[in-house]
């Protein structure tokens, strides 16, 4: 039996992590390995060397996904995946696009890119900064959606962050509806995937990084996946929970994205047809 594809094209830092821990545990679906395989950002590619380097560990499943949250956000990506997979169904995951800026902010912070205590609004009021520019951009969705609208057209399919948040059981289970796939066992959805965690022995995970992006340029690629599952152990001994240390939002900076956002947020909640008046405001949101 050939099997369906479906994919979760983004957005980042909208809970496509929490989906694919979800998914996965559907019998009738096997995951990509790794979960973001970048592909279609990067290659014109074919269906054949598609399935061989991402799916080879697959058996009869119904179903193969693949979770690339800028899928959504890559101009070639839409055309790519049609022409290789006509038929699939593509999910979109859309967050609050100015929460979203922090949540990426703290997210630099959280894998050592940024330190501890680092202070976004200099970033934010440097409109012609590379990093601000693509962080904006990240957030024009109804512009990106219109290009897998015209490819996809039912088959394209798009909910909240807050959604997941709040019913995470009720959007997997519209999902496996229109998959037509049993949804995951009830227990998968106790626990909470992706959690912010906060860097501790910052001098010591630093150096440790820089050794990993050495050591991962001078392997093959077929040798990643098991150096990946190690670095992931070792960088969770280097983390802990918490919600401290949250970026401070201005409400001059939040303001200032609030209106860059107006007009396409409008454009969006007429496209979704949702009341989106609850996005981009100045009030402390969790990261």
């Amino acid at each position: 039996m050939t099997p369906d594809y479906f994919f979760v094209i983004g957005v980042p830092k909208a809970g496509t992590t929490s989906i694919y821990k979800y998914i996965r545990q559907c019998p009738e679906v096997c995951v990509s390995e790794p979960k973001e395989t970048g592909y279609f950002r990067d290659h014109e590619g074919n269906r054949g060397e598609f399935e061989r380097q991402f799916f080879s560990h697959c058996g009869e499943e119904r179903y193969r996904a693949e979770f690339s949250a800028g899928n959504l956000f890559h101009p070639n990506s839409p055309s790519r995946i049609k022409t290789l997979f006509p038929n699939a169904h593509i999910f979109a995951i859309l967050r609050d696009p100015v929460d979203r800026i922090y949540s990426h902010f703290n997210f630099e912070i959280n894998i050592g890119i940024r330190r501890a205590g680092s202070d976004i609004s200099p970033l934010i009021q440097n409109q012609g900064g590379s990093w601000t520019q693509r962080m904006i951009g990240l957030g024009m969705y109804h512009e990106q959606l219109l290009r897998y609208e015209d490819l996809s057209g039912e088959r394209l399919h798009v909910f909240l962050f807050e959604d997941l948040v709040r019913d995470a059981r009720g959007v997997v289970g519209r999902i496996c509806e229109v998959l037509a796939i049993a949804p995951p066992p009830e227990g998968v959805f106790a626990t909470q995937h992706n959690a912010t965690r906060y860097m501790r022995a910052e001098g010591l995970y630093r150096p440790l990084q820089r050794s990993w992006r050495s050591l991962e340029q001078s392997l093959p690629s077929g040798s990643l996946r098991p150096l990946k599952k190690a670095k992931d152990w070792v960088r969770s001994q280097f983390f802990q929970g918490g919600s401290q240390h949250k970026p401070e939002r201005s409400d001059a900076d939040v303001q200032l994205l609030a209106g860059i956002y107006a007009e396409p947020n409008a454009r969006l909640a007429e496209w979704l047809g949702r009341d989106l008046s609850h996005w981009t405001s100045p009030r402390e949101r969790a990261v």
